[in-house]
This record gives structure tokens, C-alpha cells and sequence, in this order.
């Protein structure tokens, strides 16, 4: 595997492919493409989410806001008035709808869609029955995302081997407002690395900041704020120079929808 640390020999490459097999959260590779992660990941390795075990992960986690949350209330907070579907992408068994609901007041009337992989969806279904979260829907399919009036993706993008812009461009209504979180941006080259994440390795996307943003923009879409979230990181002991400090979050709206002096979307 490639390094750009110079000197770096097997030694030392073999100890840190053992501390990676024994630190969830961890990351380790740099890679083209997912089909190549995945061929680097330890044998016998579980790939990706579509587990039981992977869908009881985070459930510490419900109910629970983080501060790299705030921004994406602060801005779904003035759309809620107009919005009657929101679909989150990869948003796991509904993590943000259960942590967001305590802080904002949901319509009567609001849809709440979470796109996962199969087992994870099953999972969600189970718990929103048990908890009787009507107003939470589940599916496994992208374009599910069809006329929701605002798409919520935190910390999910990196983990979906096709770019989120390539869906959008398919919709025929694709949704007015993006909050997309947790993403690891950087100014250099994007690439794919390869992460522990506790039962399974998942391919992972480090994406370039300005192609990223850009793929939204040609559809249309407009920046309209972007914040940090210094909580996460990733760091690839073998190429430094590759490694994310902090993580990022933007906010995009497409330019035939506003949000108008008293906070209210218009579109």
C-alpha cells in the first residue's frame, strides 16, 4: 500500500494495519475507487452496513443532539412551515428525526423518509412501530428522494459509493433544500479510504471541497452557508498529508426557492 511517509517500511506498516483491525473508527488506505477499498480491507472482513449487528449501532445516540447538529436545526427551523417531506439520506434507524424532534416543532402533518440499506430500514421500522413514530417512513431507495421539499444527509454521503449530485440530476422534482453534514472535505484531491467501523470495513469517500459544492451548483443550487465540526477527523497514519482536521457542512438551496424575511421557504 502506498505511504507518503518516507522511510515508511513493512515494520511499520504492519503494525499500523494491526492497530487499524483493532480501532474501531479508524482509517487506513488510500484507494481510487470503493470496488479497491474493499479489496484492501483485512480477510474475512464484513463489508458495509447491511448487517443486523451494524444496524444496532448508535442507538446510544437516540434522542440526542451533538453540537455539529445546531447549524442543521438552525436552518431546518424555518423551513419546517412549508415542508411536509423530508428525506434523509442514510439516516440510519432515524437518529436525526428522534434528536431533532426535542428541539423543533414538526408539522401535524410531516413526512419523514430515511433511506438506508435493508437491514438497517428493517431495524428502523421495528423501533418507529415501538415507539409509535408515525410520521417516520423508511426505504432503500435513492430515488424515494423524488418531491421531498428539503434532503437531510448527516454524516452518510461519504459511505454511498455514487455522488448524491448524479441522483438529483435523475429527479424530475429534486428537493428545493440540501443540509448535508459530517462531511469530510478537503482542498486536495478526493479519494477513498477504507474505515473500521466496529463489525464491518466500509469504503469511505474523502471528496474534494470545490468539486463537491460544484456538482450541487451545476444543478442549480446555491451555497448559502457552510460551518465546521472540529469533533471529527480523519486521520491516516500512513499518509498524513491526506488526513481532515475538521469536518464540514453546507447548506445549498436551489435558486427558484427562497426563505423570505419572517424566515418562512418560499418556492
Amino acid at each position: 500500500m502506498a505511504t507518503d511517509i518516507p522511510g515508511f517500511g513493512w515494520v511499520t506498516a504492519a503494525w499500523e494495519t494491526r492497530r487499524f483491525r483493532q480501532r474501531p473508527g479508524s482509517f487506513d488506505g488510500v484507494y481510487p475507487n470503493f470496488s479497491t477499498a474493499a479489496r484492501g480491507a483485512p480477510k474475512a472482513s464484513m463489508i458495509g452496513f447491511n448487517s443486523a449487528a451494524m444496524a444496532e449501532l448508535y442507538r446510544e445516540r437516540l434522542d440526542v443532539v451533538f453540537p455539529c447538529d445546531y447549524p442543521m436545526m438552525f436552518w431546518l427551523r424555518p423551513l419546517l412551515g412549508n415542508t411536509r417531506r423530508i428525506f434523509d439520506v442514510g439516516g440510519h434507524i432515524g437518529l436525526a428525526f428522534y434528536g431533532y424532534r426535542s428541539y423543533l416543532t414538526f408539522p401535524d402533518d410531516l413526512n419523514w423518509v430515511v433511506q438506508d440499506v435493508p437491514a438497517v430500514v428493517d431495524a428502523g421500522r421495528a423501533l418507529a412501530l415501538e415507539r409509535g413514530a408515525d410520521s417516520l417512513r423508511f426505504t432503500s431507495e435513492l430515488e424515494d428522494a423524488q418531491a421531498a421539499d428539503v434532503l437531510i444527509a448527516s454524516g452518510s454521503l461519504q459511505y454511498i459509493e455514487a455522488p448524491l449530485a448524479s441522483l438529483l440530476k435523475r429527479l424530475t422534482r429534486p428537493p428545493a433544500h440540501l443540509l448535508l453534514n459530517k462531511l469530510p472535505l478537503t482542498d486536495g484531491p478526493s479519494f477513498v479510504t477504507l474505515q473500521n467501523a466496529v463489525y464491518a470495513m466500509c469504503p469511505y469517500h474523502v471528496f474534494n471541497r470545490t468539486q463537491f459544492e460544484n456538482s450541487f451548483i451545476e444543478l442549480g443550487y446555491k451555497v448559502i452557508d457552510r460551518w465546521g465540526d472540529p469533533e471529527r477527523s480523519c486521520l491516516l497514519p500512513r499518509s498524513p498529508s491526506r488526513s481532515v482536521a475538521t469536518y464540514s457542512g453546507v447548506y445549498l438551496r436551489r435558486d427558484n426557492s427562497t426563505v423570505d424575511a419572517a424566515g418562512s421557504p418560499t418556492a
